[in-house]
């Protein structure tokens, strides 16, 4: 595995570069003190990074904006001297929040848990799959989804949102719901990006079914009534440039 620590803080970064070193657990490790020659670095993609150490103040640009602007997020380790981001970075769907001054035994605890994600994601990634089958490679065809022992049609303009749950995937539509075993990211990648989504690390959503935007929630109408599902600030703009939205004046 790869990995990035950003941080203006120099002793910080000389931390966990000695951290990282003492785990063995990384083939390579970028150390900046800039989120812009990071953003820099992460839009290069010669190097694929898999757990991101990351400072939230910063000049120029603070560690939330950076997490704003990025498309593809790996596991991110927030490691902040204060405490009152937490909350504001978990919207951000960041693997751990870790305070300053940061002790080893803490450090490999958030190390443990963002390895634990990337295995599970690669476990599935990796499995044999038979689950969905399309008619035009995962385009604007039907969509094929094994439902016990028979295989069940369904347009993809009729799915409403589609929710991690653990190593699978659940298709929502107005009259049914399948479970396939499949990570959103594949999911992300093979489905219409036409038609959907990415709007939280647990949800995929069709841009057709969106009824309404409330703060931090998306409304969709199910067959059991109206369903608000959350959205991460990192996937904020992409879904509003998407959406078109327009402002006004009041």
């Amino acid at each position: 595995m790869n990995c990035l620590i950003v941080d203006d803080d120099r002793v910080c970064r000389t931390v966990l570069e000695k951290y990282i070193d003492r785990t063995k657990l990384f083939e390579k490790y970028f150390s900046l003190e800039s989120a812009i020659d990071a953003l820099k670095l992460l839009q290069e993609g010669k190097d694929k990074i898999d757990i991101l150490f990351l400072d939230i103040e910063m000049p120029e640009m603070n560690g939330m904006e950076l997490l704003s602007v990025m498309d593809h997020t790996p596991q991110v380790i927030i490691v902040s001297s204060r405490e009152k981001y937490a909350l504001n970075a978990f919207e951000y769907d960041v693997t751990d929040y870790l305070l300053k001054p940061v002790t080893f035994p803490r450090f490999m605890r958030s190390v443990n848990r963002a390895i634990a994600n990337i295995q599970k994601d690669a476990k599935v990634n990796q499995d044999v799959r038979e689950d969905i089958f399309s008619e035009d490679e995962w385009g604007e065809g039907t969509l094929w989804i094994k439902n016990n022992s028979k295989l069940d049609p369904v347009n993809p303009e009729d799915i409403i949102y589609i929710e991690s749950v653990e190593n699978y995937a659940q298709f929502i539509t107005f009259d049914d719901k399948y479970t396939v075993h499949y990570t959103l990211k594949l999911l992300d990648e093979k489905l219409p990006n036409q038609l959907f989504i990415r709007i939280h690390r647990s949800y995929i959503v069709n841009v057709k079914q969106i009824k309404r935007i409330r703060g931090n929630t998306l409304e969709v109408e199910t067959k059991d009534g109206t369903h608000s599902l959350p959205f991460g600030k990192s996937y904020r703009d992409p879904l509003i440039k998407r959406l078109h939205v327009l402002s006004s004046k009041q």
